[in-house]
């Protein structure tokens, strides 16, 4: 992957902090590419696997790529249940090829109003659970990648720097440079710490743990 990038970045929309990065100017290495992936469950042993994820290419067309982290006791259900839903909420989206930034966002949105609703259906329970999501957008026809994301799986693009564009090395040193697509949405960051306060909840250390987003007077995870 190569190519010179500028990221454009949308403000918050609603109780979901959805950011959206296009990247321009890219450069697919289309010959001989392949897809690789690897999952690994936590080391909690009562919990099961909450990761998820979705690859979706169309050759000389389009790339949908997302991954998703649960957390909470539902954490699996939620990120099963985000990973099936957003995909195809964005892929039926009729403003798809003229605006993928506002449809990523609705995707992420509409994801999010119908977790809710499966809450409210006794689906599951996602009170005290949830989803990171973070989802890559390859528009080929307009040598375009995009990047949404909520939460804090990290997304990292290596762009190779060599000058012929084979990667490797150049005098000992990698020439692929890893940049990151996303900031990380953590409780701890200030503009971060002010949207939970305003959606009623609060920041705090519990149990020796990192900073952890808390309900309003409750000493518990939120």
């Amino acid at each position: 992957m190569r190519g010179d990038f500028s990221i454009i970045i949308s403000l918050p929309v609603g109780v979901v902090p959805v950011i959206v990065a296009a990247v321009s100017n890219f450069l697919f290495a289309r010959a001989g590419t392949t897809i690789r992936y690897a999952c690994k469950k936590g080391l909690k042993p009562e919990s099961p696997n909450q990761d998820d994820f979705f690859v979706l290419q169309v050759d000389g067309t389009i790339g949908l790529y997302g991954v998703f982290d649960g957390h909470g006791p539902c954490g699996h259900d939620i990120s099963h249940f985000a990973h099936q839903l957003l995909p195809a909420l964005f892929l039926r989206d009729a403003t798809r090829e003229t605006d993928p930034k506002e449809a990523l966002r609705k995707a992420f949105v509409r994801t999010h109003a119908q977790a809710q609703k499966a809450q409210e259906r006794n689906i599951f329970d996602c009170s005290l659970s949830g989803t990171t999501g973070t989802v890559v957008y390859l528009q080929e026809s307009e040598s375009t990648l995009y990047v949404a994301h909520v939460g804090d799986s990290r997304c990292v693009m290596g762009v190779d720097t060599s000058e012929d564009g084979e990667g490797g090395s150049r005098n000992g040193a990698a020439t692929i440079k890893a940049v990151d697509m996303t900031k990380d949405h953590k409780p701890g960051l200030p503009e971060e710490k002010s949207r939970i306060y305003k959606a009623g909840g609060q920041v705090g250390i519990r149990q020796n743990e990192l900073v952890r987003i808390l309900w309003y007077h409750w000493r518990r995870p939120g």
